[in-house]
């Protein structure tokens, strides 16, 4: 019976490998503990064939739990299998060094598993097997000195037989380099008959015999009558395969204790060294491209920066990133994506010369260090190189693809003297080169790169700013021409920064897009204008509206529908008084999501406004299919067309729309009086500029609206 002893904090995960384990064998009897002192103590009075340990557990993980079990008698030499999904080399060569047999990936494929539990416990019986004929050997061997046994006797045949038997392969040489004997492992390992090497001199064996036997070594021994410790032995067959063997020598002596023959004793651990080294390369290399991974290139970059320290010399980090690749994935699917990264991968590993390195950073990211660089204009003229290779034509199936690049460098020491700093550099000059289009290389600069620390600082203060109410809104009156009266406000974020002052929105909005931050933003906004609207009405001005703008980023992540029912509730404001704000470039996307939120919206009583119409793509029959009740006439149009015939036909055609679609019109940037008047004669209801009040504080607006004051001036107050 074979006995397995199971270590894992987690019950499920318990269960879950005694029953697998079970299923290696009907001759298996488990014992699972979810406590590491348990098994420890249980390990002190039981011996069992094969312990599988968890990694992460909570007193100690499993690295320790080995050394632990190591110390103890009965786990000295037991095989340990470590259940990890940890792959990174550091956790793997620690895990070895403390004792590690054999590493399964969490979760634990069954298949893999019970292949896997059941060579171990097999290669264990063998062990076991090889311990009791050696002890045999060792009590023949002591027998037959007392015996005085001679070779060609009965009782030396008996020997001969039981080593032979030994699955180990056994050697031994006399001080003179003759071979004094071999059993029939070693032979059939040179693939020859034990009588071809036994007699014969080390000298007058083949090379790949006399390497394995190793008289230098042995000479070793000779001379310090003591055993030569385990070790490794690289050995190639006579057939040219490669063996790894874990080699002990050490001294046979006859009774004046003198060294009469040097015995070699090895266990081929091919298998075992084969499975480390894979292991280390998955934990170095991307499965897809096969091309070493980021951890492989920090490995790389830290002997770089220590040999560079050294010579003083200088390498570069190139960061290359494919230029549009999610449209390439959306449209032709992730299988086309993953060929067409293999594909790129394969040029750069081609066209990359050694001793040069490449690496697939993940996704459709790629690194190259240039080894050696003379000057500056020798890394750009590498790096348009890689642009030019990776822009031809890519075949992949009856499909052409056509690709270009965006490359960012940086070098040693110039742009930074640790791996973090060169990797950030690189990586922010990259996105500089997107950023002006793609297709070409940026070089890391400092200006990029406080420009870059500013932004994170930025970002770091933004991300505290709503708990810390720095956030303000400030509104902008909208007026209805005909009396100049007021009918509603714009709400528009400001930042009340502690060092910096009021940051503006065209330095933070879109800082918080691209970080995710409009959405706490977004929500913080809308929350905030319907409690301030909802005090308006409370205050007598039931007819006053709010207007919130919403980013396509808010209406593709939240429902704004949700977010507006929420505000509402909290601020008794009535629906019809708040005014949803949306972008031609919401619209455009068109989504079913989007059509239910706006219909959802709609259907609570809540306005639909079409921000800065006409500048971008949104068509008539864009306008018609959503639920929209207002359109706002972008201030580019208004701020010239009084002097514009262009402008002026854009203007009047878009107050023609709103009346013909029975929507509202607001004009925006009114800034002169003469704009008002021309805008009120061309039909148009309502606006907002300048010229009627820039935005302001919330006190400022109030005393605004609790004035009753009429804003600008209507044509009839000019004229009299």
């Amino acid at each position: 019976m074979s006995q397995v002893l199971i270590v894992d904090d987690s019950r499920t995960n318990l269960a879950l490998l005694s029953h697998l384990t079970q299923h290696v064998d009907d001759d298996i009897v488990v014992e699972a503990t979810d406590h590491v002192d348990k098994a420890l103590r249980w390990l002190s009075g039981n011996k069992p064939d094969l312990i599988i340990a968890d990694y992460n557990m909570p007193d100690i993980n499993g690295i320790e739990f080995t050394r632990q079990c190591r110390a103890t008698p009965n786990g000295k030499d037991i095989p340990i299998v470590m259940v990890t999904s940890a792959r990174r080399r550091k956790v793997c060569l620690e895990a070895m060094r403390a004792g590690a047999t054999e590493f399964l990936n969490s979760p634990v494929n069954q298949d893999d598993f019970v292949a896997r539990i059941g060579h171990l416990l097999h290669l264990r019986r063998k062990s076991l097997d090889v311990r009791e004929r050696a002890l045999e050997v060792q009590q023949v061997r002591r027998w037959s000195r007392q015996q005085g046994l001679m070779p060609g006797t009965p009782e030396w045949l008996k020997l001969v037989h039981v080593l032979d038997n030994v699955p180990v392969m056994l050697s031994a040489v006399s001080p003179m380099g003759q071979c004094l004997f071999v059993n029939a492992m070693q032979a059939a390992f040179f693939d020859c008959d034990p009588a071809e090497i036994t007699g014969k001199y080390l000298s007058d064996l083949p090379d790949y015999i006399r390497n394995y036997l190793d008289s230098e070594i042995d000479a070793k021994v000779l001379s310090s009558h003591q055993t030569e410790k385990e070790f490794e032995q690289d050995l190639t067959d006579n057939e040219g395969t490669r063996h790894v063997l874990l080699t002990t020598k050490k001294p046979i002596c006859d009774d004046q204790n003198n060294t009469i023959a040097i015995l070699t004793t090895s266990v081929d651990i091919t298998a075992r060294k084969q499975a480390e080294e894979n292991l280390l390369h998955v934990a170095e290399h991307d499965s897809l491209t096969e091309l070493p991974n980021r951890l492989s290139l920090r490995h790389h970059m830290e002997r770089k920066i220590s040999n560079a320290k050294q010579k003083t010399t200088s390498f570069a980090l190139l960061f290359i990133d494919v230029d549009r690749f999610k449209d390439i994935n959306d449209t032709l699917g992730h299988d086309f994506g993953d060929c067409l990264l293999s594909t790129v991968a394969g040029r750069l590993d081609k066209f990359i010369a050694k001793p040069n390195f490449v690496a697939r950073l993940g996704g459709d990211e790629f690194a190259v260090v240039i080894s050696k660089i003379d000057n500056q204009n020798n890394v750009s003229c590498q790096a348009q190189e890689i642009c030019d290779q990776l822009r031809a034509p890519i075949f992949l199936g009856n499909q052409e693809v056509r690709i270009s690049v965006s490359v960012g460098i940086a070098c040693y020491p110039h742009d930074g003297t640790t791996v973090d700093e060169l990797l950030s550099r690189a990586d922010l000059a990259m996105y500089r080169a997107k950023s002006d289009g793609g297709n070409g290389f940026h070089t890391a600069n400092r200006r990029d790169h406080e420009r870059a620390c500013s932004k994170a600082s930025l970002e770091s203060d933004l991300r505290r700013a709503i708990s810390r109410d720095q956030l303000r809104l400030y509104y902008q009156p909208k007026v209805r021409l005909r009396d100049r009266k007021l009918i509603g406000a714009e709400a528009l974020i400001r930042w009340q920064h502690p060092d910096r002052g009021l940051v503006s929105p065209a330095d933070f909005l879109p800082l918080a897009e691209d970080s995710g931050l409009i959405l706490p933003i977004g929500e913080w906004v809308v929350h905030k204008a319907c409690q301030d609207a909802g005090l308006w009405s409370q205050n007598g001005h039931h007819d006053v509206s709010v207007s919130v703008n919403i980013s396509p980023n808010q209406f593709a992540k939240q429902l704004i529908s949700e977010l507006s029912a929420s505000a509402l509730r909290h601020s008794h404001l009535s629906p019809d008084r708040l005014v949803i704000e949306l972008t031609e470039q919401s619209i455009m996307r068109n989504t079913q999501t989007l059509r239910d939120d706006l219909d959802a919206l709609r259907q609570m009583g809540i306005q639909l406004s079409l921000d800065d119409f006409g500048t971008g793509y949104a068509s008539l029959r864009y306008v018609q299919n959503f639920p929209l009740t207002e359109l706002k006439i972008d201030r580019s149009f208004v701020k010239n067309h009084t002097v514009d015939s262009n402008d002026f036909a854009i203007v009047s055609a878009i107050i023609g729309l709103g009346k013909t679609l029975n929507l509202d019109v607001v004009a925006e940037g009114v800034e002169t009086l003469e704009d008002a008047n021309s805008l009120e004669n061309a039909g148009c209801k309502s606006a907002q500029g300048y010229y009627f009040s820039p935005p302001t504080p919330l006190r400022v607006f109030n005393t605004m609206l609790d004035s009753g004051k009429t804003l600008g001036t209507t044509q009839k107050e000019r004229c009299a």
